[in-house]
């Protein structure tokens, strides 16, 4: 709507010093089964059918960016918002015309400004994942409701060929909120794959801690670095030498024997149905999907 608007910006540091910055936006149409690729930040106008479920996935080209989704229903109210879990993995959301139809507003942004976004819109079915289903076989992306009683805690385990380079869950609640359970495998290249020129950035202390090699995935190298106080240093050295993402990116990721899996808990909050969007980046590769009975305290 057309007027004028009051935006007030806070930050938890008040000495900090920040930037407004204003930018026009052409929405780009995106249809389902037609990916869009352009550049951060940037608008998509999705047009929602009666009882229609899409899956919204955004990708960037930057393994250092992270990636923030805001969808806006048909009257321009902001409907859920959505982030990467961690550098490099992409946003997954759910948009419903179950409740609401009409054109819909996605604003994607990252933190590497100017990155290219892959944009992609799946029409899905959702099929019915129980525990006594046993292993399912799909393709990505799938989207599977459960059910979870009050004294249930259910787990759900995804997998998928060794040569698949992502692999994720996410968990949604009946409004199409993020649970916050959700899990991804990204593989590492070999750390014999890199020239000394690209270790040497990175400081003594994070040579140290991967003197043997790197972890397999993203999601392990990450938890040794914050326990080890030093996720923040590898990011600034990811942001200030673009060298050093870029060698990542072109690295070849490991052989392994072992199939990409990833499992997430679900336990009843104030829902006791949850849908779960499973996606792969190699839309090929069959993904084998189990629901299993976990009473175990949430992750």
């Amino acid at each position: 709507f057309g007027g004028d608007y009051r935006v007030i910006v806070t930050s938890t540091d008040p000495r900090g010093r920040i930037t407004p910055t204003v930018a026009s936006l052409e929405s780009v149409p995106l249809i389902a089964g037609m990916p869009v690729a352009t550049s951060a930040p940037a608008a998509f106008d999705v047009d929602v059918d009666d009882g229609q479920l899409l899956v919204f996935t955004a990708q960037s080209s930057s393994s250092r960016d992270l990636i923030d989704i805001q969808v806006f229903d048909p009257d321009g109210f902001s409907a859920s918002f959505h982030q990467s879990t961690s550098p490099g993995v992409p946003v997954t959301l759910l948009i419903s015309g179950e409740d609401r139809t009409g054109p819909y507003r996605v604003i994607a942004n990252s933190t590497d400004a100017g990155s290219e976004l892959t944009a992609t819109l799946d029409a899905i079915e959702p099929r019915s994942l129980a525990t006594g289903d046993g292993v399912v076989s799909t393709t990505s992306p799938a989207v599977f409701d459960i059910d979870v009683t009050d004294d249930q805690g259910v787990r759900v385990i995804a997998d998928t060929d060794p040569t698949d380079s992502l692999l994720s869950l996410h968990v949604f609640d009946p409004d199409g909120f993020p649970t916050g359970a959700s899990a991804v495998y990204q593989p590492l290249p070999s750390v014999n794959e890199l020239s000394p020129d690209i270790v040497a950035l990175f400081p003594p202390a994070v040579q140290d801690l991967f003197v043997d090699g790197l972890p397999p995935t993203v999601d392990e190298a990450i938890a040794q670095l914050t326990e080890e106080g030093l996720l923040d240093e590898v990011v600034d050295v990811l942001g200030q030498y673009p060298e050093a993402a870029d060698a990542f990116d072109a690295a070849p990721p490991p052989a392994s024997a072992d199939p990409a899996q990833v499992s997430v808990q679900v336990v009843r909050g104030f829902s006791d149905q949850y849908r779960v969007v499973v996606t792969s980046l190699d839309r090929q590769s069959e993904i084998r999907v189990q629901l299993i009975e976990d009473a175990a305290p949430r992750d």
